[in-house]
C-alpha cells in the first residue's frame, strides 16, 4: 500500500497524502525485483512517478487481474470458453 512509510521513506509525505479509510485505491503488481518486500501495492489514483517503481510494474499480472479474470467469470456464467475460436451470435439467442 502506498502507506505512511513509503511515502517518508522517499520524502514526499509533503507532497502525497497516504491511503485512508474508505478511499477508492488502485493496485499496481510489482515484479519480483521489486525493492520492495511485497507484490502489490495501492495508489489512490496513480502511481506517482516521484516512488520510481515504473520499472518494477508486472503488467502481465495488472493485465490478467483487471481484465482477464472478470472477463472469464463473465465467460464462465455464460458458458463460453476461452480460445474458443468457433463462437457464433447465434449463442447470444
Amino acid at each position: 500500500m502506498l502507506c505512511v512509510h513509503l511515502l517518508k521513506m522517499k520524502k514526499l509525505e509533503a507532497k502525497y497524502v497516504p491511503i485512508g479509510d474508505g478511499e477508492k485505491i488502485k493496485f499496481c503488481y510489482l515484479l519480483n525485483s521489486s525493492p520492495l518486500p511485497t507484490n502489490v501495492i495501492a495508489a489512490p489514483s496513480k502511481l506517482p512517478k516521484e516512488l520510481g517503481m515504473d520499472k518494477y510494474l508486472d503488467y502481465d499480472t495488472q493485465f490478467d487481474k483487471s481484465f482477464l479474470e472478470p472477463l472469464r467469470t463473465i465467460m464462465d456464467d455464460i458458458g463460453w470458453e476461452e480460445g474458443n475460436d468457433q463462437s457464433t451470435l447465434d449463442q447470444f439467442f
